[in-house]
């Protein structure tokens, strides 16, 4: 068995004429949205050992404070994975070490969108900072495919 937690990041400033939207860093309310996934991904049995993130500052910025609440997450910062499409993810999901029982990704929509809907058959509205909580019935994550047979444990809003 294994879990994977779908995180879109937390809430981010609006884009100026003097970012990108891939520079747009948190807001002072996505840091507090940020925090509260944090804590509860910590009280997560087994917690994430692998943080795969968008490398897009908001992406990051999120991913980053909640590796901070885990002892020993490792994080991937991965430019492929900005505007990521369901392949792309399911792709870098697979090349997860066998021993790695809960990864957490950290992204943008409609990718985790069209991800969760493609993992479980369930549509999942993902604002930001909400976390879709899945298990999967793999042994490897090599064996992950989009077949809609994910359990869907739970869809946590950001709590402010």
């Amino acid at each position: 068995m294994k879990t994977l937690l779908v995180l879109r990041h937390a809430h981010a400033v609006e884009v100026t004429s003097f970012t990108s939207d891939a520079d747009r860093p948190l807001s002072e309310r996505g840091r507090a949205e940020a925090m509260n996934v944090a804590r509860h991904v910590a009280k997560i049995d087994p917690p994430p050992a692998m943080i795969l993130s968008s490398a897009a500052l908001r992406a990051g910025d999120t991913a980053r404070v909640i590796q901070n609440a885990l002892s020993g997450a490792d994080l991937r910062l991965m430019p492929e994975l900005y505007g990521a499409d369901p392949t792309t993810w399911i792709q870098n999901l697979q090349s997860l070490p066998r021993g790695v029982e809960t990864a957490l990704i950290v992204g943008h929509n409609p990718g985790l969108e069209l991800l969760v809907e493609g993992l479980t058959g369930a549509s999942a509205g993902l604002s930001t900072a909400t976390l879709a909580h899945l298990e999967l019935e793999l042994d490897d994550w090599r064996d992950l495919r989009a077949d809609g047979l994910a359990r869907q444990v739970k869809i946590l809003p950001p709590e402010l």
